[in-house]
């Protein structure tokens, strides 16, 4: 005799039976089938890519100052599987900046993160049309393979990437009698990095900075007085931001 799926189950897989999956390779439309939705009732799989689950309810940084994630609140996304299938549905992602992991939300109160060994890349769709691509880059500190990093600028020639961690804090207040140092509150601290690479070569340390980039994507004299030009014409400082690097690197790419 068949069991029968809980009134909870039944509507997650009903949920997912729904979703479209986009091939980019094949390009056309493939549903999903409720096998390669659910495999019991405690693993989601996106033809044969699984997750694990946690709860919303998860109270292990309750109290800190600020998130484990890129942002607090859920994005709308766009989710690249290995095998280049595009999954684009309603469900709602966060970017775990501790422990590297992307997290989707199934429903009110359970949320699960995705492998990310099964997994190309992400893009949060932000409402203020700002998205963020997240992709995986051989950055030389890390070691795995499945590491995502923020793409900043992408060309034929130049890619630059954003490396952003988080990392949880305890609280150190220390009161010294007439100077206090430290903070009272758990809080999470941010750390950026910026790797840019050259065609096929290795991703390399950089800071924003003009100089930086033509020492290491070696540039030679004429393309470094153009690119000198270009900035001036522009008014992008020697000390950039993303943007500002972002519109100076597309330049670059069209040199090289």
């Amino acid at each position: 005799m068949k069991k029968k799926l809980s009134p909870t189950i039944a509507l997650i897989a009903l949920i997912f039976f729904s979703i479209n999956v986009l091939s980019i390779a094949q390009n056309h439309v493939m549903e999903a089938s409720t096998h390669d939705i659910m495999n019991g009732a405690d693993k989601l799989t996106f033809n044969g890519n699984s997750s694990r689950t946690l709860t919303s309810f998860d109270n292990r940084y309750e109290g800190a100052q600020g998130s484990p994630f890129i942002f607090s609140d859920w994005s709308d996304g766009r989710l690249v599987l290995k095998d280049s299938v595009v999954i684009k549905n309603k469900l709602l992602y966060k970017f775990d900046l501790i422990q590297n992991e992307i997290w989707i939300k199934v429903d009110e109160k359970t949320e699960r993160i995705l492998f990310n060994k099964d997994l190309l890349s992400l893009e949060l769709l932000r409402p203020d049309g700002k998205n963020i691509v997240f992709k995986k880059a051989k950055l030389p500190k890390v070691t795995t393979q499945n590491y995502f990093s923020q793409v900043v600028f992408e060309g034929k020639n130049v890619t630059l990437i954003k490396d952003v961690q988080k990392v949880f804090r305890r609280a150190d207040l220390q009161d010294r009698g007439i100077v206090t140092t430290g903070k009272a509150y758990d809080w999470f601290e941010e750390v950026t990095e910026f790797y840019v690479k050259k065609g096929n070569g290795a991703y390399l340390p950089t800071k924003l900075k003009r100089k930086d980039f033509a020492e290491i994507l070696k540039l030679n004299k004429t393309q470094a007085e153009s690119l000198e030009n270009f900035c001036k014409e522009n008014e992008i400082s020697r000390k950039m931001n993303d943007v500002e690097t972002a519109k100076m690197l597309a330049f670059i790419d069209a040199l090289l």
